[in-house]
């Protein structure tokens, strides 16, 4: 099976007849706050200051090979390329090598190469430093009591995410030393994150109730 780039409703093969030559996602890098104390040797590494590691955009890479019948034909589908590519902005951008995930980011830079009918288009994008899931992980409750229950929620992302709380009655849930009332209805809480591995939370209530989140990884 062909794989694909999946971007702005249209397929890299399907759509254009182009084949993925080569792939390479960098590495993010990690956003560094290193501070020196007089007449001291080294630094101080605060990276961690708000609880994990903070990262910039990433560039991730393709490499796509265009042919045409002629040196016409090809500069025909080079434009059309082109203002697919170059229209890529602030979406979801698939790839059919990591098919449980997508990246999130615009079209950076890009260079082109050609010999007679073929061509070498090489493109850069700008994305979210992680690679988010295409569908949501869920974990279901039914909650009856007046006494807290605890529930736990394992968070496969590499780092905490904000969750979203969907019930279809009163709740309370406590996290951390912090408590917050929900009533019916789809809820994000500022501030309400479930931290990287397994977390527990305490809810009482009389509902149904939903946490889902989208993994995000590296």
């Amino acid at each position: 099976m062909i794989k694909q780039l999946i971007a702005n409703g249209k397929s890299s093969y399907d759509d254009f007849g182009i084949y993925i030559k080569e792939r390479n996602p960098s590495l993010p890098t990690k956003r560094k706050n290193r501070q020196t104390v007089p007449g001291m040797h080294g630094s101080y590494d605060f990276s961690l200051l708000y609880g994990e590691a903070m990262y910039d955009d990433r560039t991730i890479e393709y490499k796509f090979d265009i042919t045409g019948w002629d040196v016409e034909d090809l500069d025909t589908e080079r434009r059309r390329v082109f203002d697919w590519i170059m229209n890529i902005n602030q979406t979801e951008i698939l790839d059919e090598y990591s098919p449980d995930y997508h990246w999130f980011g615009s079209y950076s830079e890009g260079s082109w190469k050609e010999d007679a009918e073929q061509g070498l288009l090489t493109v850069k994008f700008l994305v979210y430093p992680f690679a988010i899931s295409n569908l949501p992980v869920e974990a279901n409750f039914n909650i009856n009591s007046s006494v807290k229950k605890p529930v736990i929620i394992d968070n496969h992302s590499s780092h905490r995410v904000m969750p979203t709380i969907v019930t279809d009655g009163n709740i309370n849930i406590e996290k951390g030393g912090g408590s917050i009332s929900l009533s019916t209805g789809e809820w994000e809480i500022d501030n309400f994150y479930l931290e990287k591995g397994e977390n527990t939370i305490l809810i009482s209530g009389n509902a149904n109730v939903c946490v889902k989140y989208f993994e995000e990884v590296l």
